[in-house]
């Protein structure tokens, strides 16, 4: 009796959580350690355009057509996946893949079309506004410059007024650039018409080259490990933005006298660019969100600093437009690693420009 209470409450609540499922607007699928279709809900039926129940029991390739759908859902292709949905492309999905041990795997999706559409509102935004800015700010820029080579700039109280201006002026310029910068980055992936192989020690090289006041100033060791025959396949302003800001951040971020490392090779899991500095560390509850734009972890010091607070921010995109990644490790007192990782396929050899992934 008690048995038969134990399993009609279960029953009761199988059949609750079913019910639960088939009303989500969200798509849920369940498929076994084969890939074949377990039970799909309503919303997945209509939105994936699945024959119900006709493809039940039957492998990816027979109930799904999309490539890079069907190598998502098998477990070869990332973790997530955002795509336009089978039954409407002007709907976007973004998709969750949980393995489950033996029994297969539950994968969800969630239409996210309105968040798409207001992260492309507030992409045009700032682009447009930065653009916009850019031409009053050099106007602004080039009549200070005539007033500080002028008689004004000999006035004590005045001269300082107006190097001051300047200065916030450069300021405003700076930022405008970095926020263009950030938006075409956001804008789209790497196009290959636009790429070419681009010798990667050298180009570490010139920008060292760039910022050796910086360097010297600080009395700043640096330490290369470069690997001159290694190449990569990339638009070079990319990878000018992505050293340079790490660099700068690493310069800026390293007490006076101490050291930096740079590194430059090929890895197991990919391509490997990393900058290593010697400063006092970023804490870790910092780490998740110190890419973000204008994100700081101390305010006060990186205004004196006069950063942006989109340096990592433009790295991070910079690199993700190659589906590659950064990663940051860092500890109190340790200073910091980044590491910007690129896919084995941008490998080119240096000398002939051939692909060696």
């Amino acid at each position: 009796q008690r048995q038969m209470c134990i399993r009609d409450r279960l029953s009761a609540q199988i059949l609750q959580l079913r019910d639960a499922l088939q009303a989500m607007p969200d798509v849920v699928v369940l498929m076994d350690e084969r890939g074949q279709l377990v039970w799909v809900n309503p919303s997945g039926i209509r939105l994936l355009q699945l024959q119900w129940p006709d493809d039940v029991g039957k492998p990816l390739a027979f109930w799904l057509r999309t490539p890079n759908l069907r190598a998502f859902l098998s477990g070869e292709g990332p973790s997530s996946l955002q795509l336009a949905a089978p039954s409407d492309a002007q709907l976007f999905l973004e998709g969750v893949r949980y393995p489950l041990a033996d029994a297969g795997a539950l994968v969800i999706f969630r239409d996210v079309t309105r968040i798409r559409q207001l992260e492309q509102v507030r992409q045009d935004f700032v682009a447009n506004v930065s653009h916009e800015l850019r031409s009053p700010l050099t106007v602004v820029r080039g009549f200070l410059e005539n007033l500080l080579d002028g008689p004004l700039a000999e006035d004590e109280e005045v001269g300082s007024q107006l190097h001051l201006m300047e200065q916030q002026t450069l300021r405003m310029q700076s930022l405008v650039e970095d926020l263009l910068s950030l938006a075409r980055m956001e804008a789209a992936e790497a196009e290959p018409e636009r790429c070419d192989t681009i010798i990667f020690s050298a180009l570490i090289e010139g920008v060292l080259d760039t910022l050796k006041p910086n360097i010297s100033e600080k009395r700043l060791k640096i330490h290369k490990h470069l690997d001159e025959t290694l190449g990569i396949f990339a638009e070079q302003v990319d990878l000018t933005s992505i050293v340079r800001n790490l660099l700068e951040n690493a310069i800026k971020y390293t007490p006076a006298g101490r050291s930096i490392s740079i590194s430059w090779g090929r890895g197991p899991d990919g391509l490997r660019l990393t900058v290593q500095d010697t400063g006092d560390g970023i804490a870790t509850e910092h780490l998740q969100r110190i890419t973000e734009r204008f994100y700081r972890v101390d305010k006060g010091r990186s205004r004196r600093m006069g950063g942006t607070g989109l340096g990592l921010a433009i790295v991070r995109h910079a690199v993700e437009r190659y589906q590659g990644h950064l990663e940051v490790h860092s500890e109190i007192g340790q200073g910091a690693v980044f590491t910007a990782l690129f896919p084995l396929s941008l490998a080119r050899s240096a000398v002939s420009g051939e692909n060696v992934s």
